[in-house]
């Protein structure tokens, strides 16, 4: 597949491109550029007003990963993405820097595959919070900042 990225008018400003693939399985998620440009083509600002990236080989998830949220900071809400390689019991849980649990996410059986959940803080306070995702042996925990 190859895509063109436009990039008139970033000026100094820095950006962070994804390709969203629309297709008609539940959750096709979002395929960051970054990942599929190598070395040299690297998306930089410059006269060129256009980009070509390629985007090889299949879409199957491999292993475990949960991104950073996005955006972050954040104020009120933020994306959280993870990737799962097979089916599996799956919980995504928000802390304070207390360990108190503020919110369950996701607390459910999923198939293998890409996830965007959104998490909206509009009640919650200022402040370092973190996310925990949980599926079978794989467990992984970040911070996200919430400025009101």
């Amino acid at each position: 597949m190859n895509y063109k990225l436009n990039t008139t008018g970033l000026g100094g400003k820095s950006v962070k491109a994804a390709l969203v693939v629309n297709t008609n399985i539940p959750n096709p998620g979002i395929y960051y550029v970054e990942r599929y440009l190598s070395g040299s083509s690297v998306i930089n600002k410059s006269s060129s007003e256009t980009k070509e990236i390629t985007v090889q080989g299949n879409a199957e998830v491999k292993s475990y990963s949960m991104e950073q949220n996005y955006p972050n900071p954040f104020n009120p809400s933020t994306l959280i993405h993870y990737e799962m390689p097979k089916d599996g019991f799956v919980t995504l849980k928000v802390y304070d820097v207390l360990g108190n649990l503020v919110k369950t996410l996701v607390n459910q059986y999923q198939t293998k595959g890409r996830y965007d959940i959104n998490f909206n803080a509009d009640n919650l306070a200022t402040g370092v919070y973190l996310y925990r995702l949980q599926s079978g042996s794989f467990v992984s925990t970040k911070k996200m900042l919430l400025l009101k």
